[in-house]
C-alpha cells in the first residue's frame, strides 16, 4: 500500500465513527466522547441493567 493510503484512513474512520454517533443519538444509547480513536462507546443503561455481556 502507498503512504497517501495510510494518511487517508484517519479521516476515514473517524468519518465512519461519527456517522455512527450521529444515529445512535437518535436512540436510547449515550454516546461517550471518543476524541482520539476511531472506537465508539456509548452507554446503554437506559436500555437495560444487564451486565454487558449479558446484555450483548
Amino acid at each position: 500500500m502507498s503512504r497517501a493510503h495510510y494518511r487517508k484512513l484517519p479521516a476515514f474512520y473517524r468519518t465512519r465513527r461519527d456517522r455512527l454517533a450521529q444515529a445512535l443519538k437518535k436512540s436510547r444509547f449515550k454516546v461517550l466522547p471518543c476524541e482520539g480513536t476511531y472506537f465508539l462507546l456509548a452507554d446503554y443503561s437506559a436500555l437495560s441493567d444487564l451486565d454487558d455481556v449479558s446484555f450483548c
